[in-house]
């Protein structure tokens, strides 16, 4: 697994809230985005899915 701090998002935050959870279980950095994700890249965030790599 990649190092650094995991993003992790959904759209209605359950899934998220999970999945971060068991991540900082496992001693990752985790940022939950509990906020209109879909903005992201207009806000310079880099993206990517589990197929590419960040844009």
């Amino acid at each position: 697994m990649p190092e650094g701090t995991v993003w992790v998002h959904c759209g209605s935050g359950y899934r998220a809230a999970a999945a971060a959870s068991l991540l900082a279980r496992s001693g990752r950095r985790v940022v939950h985005i509990d906020d209109a994700y879909s903005h992201a890249a207009d806000a310079g965030l880099p993206i990517a899915t589990p197929d590419e790599t960040p844009s």
